[in-house]
């Protein structure tokens, strides 16, 4: 196991990794614009599961499911947006919920991913 600033991610001999309590960044050092910017904060929790995944021998490219929990469904589209951006060359099966609270009131997002790791010729 693997454990990062913000989630673990395991590798397991099946070679499948998962990534989960990606959350937003912390609200200190980020303006108030910036914080209520799903945009940002999706790219934020993005790029640690890319960092995560790189950990453990996986990347972004290997995502084949991704479930997104988020505090205001008026966001979802935004979010959608972000998430269809940064999975270019990947279609993982995704979720999106709306949820009443996260673990803390200042998380407004949090997302998880499950990875298959494939060797380059499949």
């Amino acid at each position: 196991m693997v454990r990062g600033k913000s989630g673990s991610a395991t590798l397991v001999p099946s070679k499948s990794a998962t990534v989960s309590g990606s959350l937003e960044p912390p609200a200190r050092g980020l303006t108030e614009r910036s914080r209520k910017a799903p945009v940002h904060r999706h790219d934020w929790a993005l790029d640690t599961i890319e960092q995560e995944l790189t950990d453990a021998g996986a990347s972004i490219r290997d995502i084949v499911v991704s479930r997104t929990y988020i505090v205001d469904i008026e966001e979802c589209e935004a979010v959608a947006d972000a998430l269809r951006e940064r999975f270019v060359d990947v279609r993982p099966a995704m979720t999106m919920v709306e949820v009443s609270r996260l673990m803390a009131p200042k998380y407004l997002l949090e997302i998880e991913v499950e990875a298959v790791v494939r060797s380059h010729g499949e």
